[in-house]
């Protein structure tokens, strides 16, 4: 036995040694070729195209911008992703560029867009073309509601003959698991402040309440008129041309009109034309009618090219934090509470900041998160920092609560806001106990023994103590409405129980101050601070932990080129995050939430 003992921890000695010796051989490959092959920034010449390639999801903050798409959607489930502000800035930057010929539109790639993000990318298109008049381009071989939105600002706006426009219309259509969930005996108790809070419905009811309904139509409708009030003025139609391309549209399908002549018909497009016809128009206008003399340029490679010489490699005198996602102090997914506290520390300490503004994009989340965040931004008002909250597509809920802290409140139009109340949702799983014949029971001290035990539907005493919870959280949130909206409570009831606003009408209500992008947050920090217009801007944006960075920093491309190789992609896996971010954090959250539906996306 112990010559086999001893021979055993040999070959253990030599495995071992193999495996690191393969790993530091990876790890140096990797370092090599990422020194070696490292592409440099490119130069930008004269007469060069901006390419817009608008890929994934448009998010607010994207703490991998710096890592591959491809190394995205390894370490992470949602996969590729675009930073709205660089999009901004690319074409805010661009607009008095010489260099920069005019702007090409990729939407094929775009596949999530919110209704605020997408009015924010085509006011930036917009602001280009004006200030530099130059023109912009935009093919694809059909669009979705998405693509289109970004793309209908564009001066062409071109579309395959076989292609169609998808432009349909604003749905809160939405799965209700309460009848699943029953036949798999999951109890949902749900305790809210609020009719109009509708967030618990879809785990404890088959189909929407009245109210829900009620409340829907109040704000997709808003976001409808605004939406399609938006395509007709990028377009140059009438009002009202939209309804009526989509009213009539069936027949006009039934005569034998093809999608993509009926789009043309109707002024949605410009030209129908093939993607060679497009490439040749191009070619024709900026290559001396050959393709390969276009030069082009994507606006992530622009950025960096331009940060070399541009006033936003200074300090900024208005730091921009970004936040997105669901609030919690877990840390999990989203906004995670003390992450966010230190950055908004971070940015207004700095020596250079005059002005902090707070880009937000949430639908809500943990109450007590939320009133960290909010007591942040109250104490650096108190040291004599203005604070301006820059709404995105969302900012309701408890993303409205963190907004009450700011000076002044900017929403876009098309931003889902307000949704004042509070609720708690606690899953039980004592009827499927009893379908499973499994018994439980035993002594306890108090009726409060078993609190949070999801074995048990809650009793009396536990019923008692959530809703008191519930409605104590929601009077503190209309007192805090009442005191930095400055209205009585009364008016805030009015205004309340869970009722989601666009922010056209959030703004008639005086829920917020102004209706603007973030340019226009940043426009009026400036100011309140007393700043001149051209002030720069710092953005503070959530960053990758240390073993993403290090990846990143260190491996680069050359990372991915070698793990895809070898049966360890699984490592990276493991920073999977899912999907359905909001629901999971909502059933998983013990805790008194303020929270409103996700919000919308096209």
């Amino acid at each position: 036995m112990t010559v086999l003992k001893c021979l055993w921890r040999v070959l253990d000695f030599c495995r071992r040694l193999v495996l690191n010796l393969i790993f530091l051989g990876v790890l140096a490959a990797a370092a090599l070729i990422w020194l070696f092959a490292r592409p440099n920034t490119p130069a930008v010449e004269p007469g060069t195209l901006l390419v817009l390639d608008l890929d994934g999801t448009v998010v607010e903050s994207d703490p991998l911008r710096s890592i591959s798409a491809d190394l995205k959607s390894l370490m992470k489930s949602r996969g590729a992703s675009t930073r709205l502000i660089d999009v901004t800035e690319a074409l805010r930057f661009a607009g008095s560029d010489e260099r920069i010929a005019g702007v090409i539109i990729k939407v094929d790639g775009l596949t999530k867009l919110g209704l605020a993000s997408a009015r924010t990318i085509g006011s930036a298109i917009e602001d280009y073309k004006t200030a530099s008049g130059k023109p912009v381009f935009s093919w694809a071989s059909g669009y979705t509601q998405a693509q289109y939105a970004a793309a209908a600002h564009a001066d062409v706006v071109a579309l395959h003959p076989m292609g169609s426009v998808m432009v349909k219309g604003l749905s809160g259509t939405t799965l209700y698991w309460g009848g699943f969930l029953e036949k798999l005996g999951i109890g949902v108790s749900v305790f809210k402040a609020g009719a109009f809070k509708s967030a618990p419905e879809a785990y404890s009811l088959r189909a929407p309440t009245t109210d829900n309904l009620i409340a829907q139509e109040g704000y997709l409708s808003e976001a409808w008129k605004v939406f399609a009030s938006d395509l007709e003025d990028a377009r140059g139609l009438i009002p009202g041309s939209v309804d009526t391309y989509l009213k009539g549209l069936p027949e006009r399908l039934n005569a034998g009109e093809s999608p993509a002549e009926a789009a043309k018909a109707a002024g949605l497009i410009t030209d129908l034309m093939a993607r060679e016809a497009f490439d040749e128009t191009l070619a024709k206008q900026f290559g001396g009618g050959n393709l390969k003399n276009v030069k082009t340029v994507n606006f992530g490679a622009y950025l960096a090219e331009t940060a070399r010489s541009r006033s936003a490699a200074q300090p900024g005198a208005v730091a921009v934090v970004l936040a997105e996602g669901a609030i919690s102090s877990t840390g999990a997914t989203g906004i995670d509470a003390e992450e966010l506290v230190q950055r908004i520390e971070r940015a207004a300490s700095a020596p250079s900041t005059k002005a902090l503004v707070l880009r937000i994009s949430s639908p809500g989340g943990d109450a007590l998160a939320a009133e960290a965040i909010r007591e942040k931004l109250a104490a650096v008002r108190t040291k004599g920092l203005p604070v301006i909250v820059s709404m995105g597509n969302a900012a309701a809920s408890g993303g409205y609560w963190i907004s009450l802290a700011a000076d002044r409140i900017v929403a876009d139009p098309l931003t889902l806001t307000g949704s004042i109340g509070v609720f708690s949702i606690v899953p039980d799983a004592a009827a499927a106990l009893e379908k499973l014949e499994l018994g439980i029971g035993g002594f306890r001290t108090s009726d409060f023994a078993d609190f949070g035990s999801p074995l048990h539907k809650p009793n009396a005493a536990e019923a008692a103590l959530l809703r008191a919870g519930v409605m104590r959280t929601y009077a503190h949130f209309k007192d805090l409405t009442a005191q930095s909206r400055k209205k009585t409570p009364e008016a805030v009831e009015a205004l309340a129980q869970g009722r989601i606003w666009m922010g056209t009408q959030a703004a008639q209500n005086g829920l917020v101050d102004k209706l603007g992008d973030l340019n226009d947050a940043v426009k009026l920090a400036r100011q309140v601070a007393g700043l001149k217009t051209n002030e720069p801007i710092r953005i503070y944006d959530v960053e990758a932990d240390a073993m993403t960075s290090m990846l990143s920093g260190l491996m680069g491309e050359a990372m991915l080129k070698v793990f895809v190789q070898l049966p360890i992609t699984d490592f990276l896996q493991l920073r999977n995050i899912p999907i359905r971010d909001a629901e999971a954090a909502l059933l998983s959250s013990g805790r008194t939430l303020a929270w409103s539906p996700a919000g919308l996306d096209l």
